[in-house]
């Protein structure tokens, strides 16, 4: 069933009014809601809706959750992966700009690939932003398991970065691949959201790039984007506008895993319980599969 306007509207501002620590991104919420170019009730309004109201601020406090779990673990390099994390490095970076923020070219398909045969080109591109710091490294995306990320830089490094994911259709930590696991017994996994479906998030974060076909001496080689860009347009008209009006985050401020935590989850229920426009107009192609 379709997200409706009442859904939506202040999904977020409601649970961050009640502490005066948010006050300054409830008022970044508003102004961005009020920016909406679109005429009112029509899909391209609703879309920049979901937008402001629902990914923005998930992304927004997944950063912050990021950053505390990154200071944890002391990890400096982040690598969000292409094509779902679109929108969210750039929120990252713009929320802390002296990190080392990497729209990091990866797909199932190309990790599969070098893992069952070694790719020079590709574990050169990888060996040039990581070096030989693997251990501070941490691998961001928006949903899955880490399953194709560390079987790929257990084969070609005999060791892997931290995996930081924003939701996953498990319903623990027990439930993940057998690798996986062994990386979660050394506190190299973090998942925050349990028990989601991929497609509303993955939908809500489309990019305007096509999947990562290949990597090879030339560098990246991409497919044809598998949808019409134009439908997904007032989403990234949205985040352009929010992303544009983000400033650095006051790290003076005190928060906890559990306050962002409880948030993150709250505002998350918007998408578990109905799906976004775009699932109107787009048929999309999952293949997360709940794999040991």
């Amino acid at each position: 069933m379709p997200l409706g306007l009442d859904d939506i509207h202040k999904n977020a501002i409601n649970q961050l009014k009640h502490s005066s620590k948010w006050n300054k991104f409830v008022d970044l919420l508003k102004d961005c809601s009020d920016a909406n170019p679109h005429k009112n009730k029509t899909d391209e309004y609703i879309m920049w809706e979901e937008q402001i109201n629902i990914n923005f601020p998930l992304l927004y406090l997944a950063s912050i959750y990021l950053y505390l779990y990154a200071q944890e673990k002391k990890c400096t390099t982040f690598l969000f992966a292409t094509r779902d994390c679109c929108y969210w490095h750039r929120i990252f970076k713009a929320m802390f700009p002296n990190a080392n923020v990497h729209y990091f070219h990866c797909s199932r398909k190309v990790f599969e690939d070098a893992t069952e045969r070694s790719n020079n080109s590709y574990k050169n591109y990888i060996a040039s932003i990581v070096k030989n710091n693997i251990d501070t490294t941490i691998f961001v995306d928006i949903h899955g398991t880490g399953k194709r990320m560390f079987n790929y830089f257990h084969k070609e490094f005999r060791n892997a970065p931290y995996c930081f994911l924003l939701s996953s259709t498990f319903s623990s930590y027990s439930d993940f691949p057998k690798l996986v696991k062994n990386y979660k017994l050394q506190h190299k996994l973090c998942n925050l959201i349990f028990n989601a479906s991929g497609s509303p998030i993955e939908m809500l974060n489309y990019d305007k790039i096509g999947t990562l076909g290949k990597y090879s001496s030339s560098g990246p080689e991409r497919n044809k984007l598998e949808y019409d860009y134009k439908i997904i347009k007032p989403y990234h008209k949205a985040m352009k506008y929010a992303i544009n009006h983000i400033k650095p985050l006051d790290t003076t401020v005190k928060y906890s895993f559990e306050e962002v935590r409880v948030l993150k989850e709250k505002i998350y229920n918007c998408i578990k319980k109905n799906d976004p426009t775009v699932m109107s107009f787009i048929q999309h192609e999952s293949t997360h599969k709940k794999k040991k």
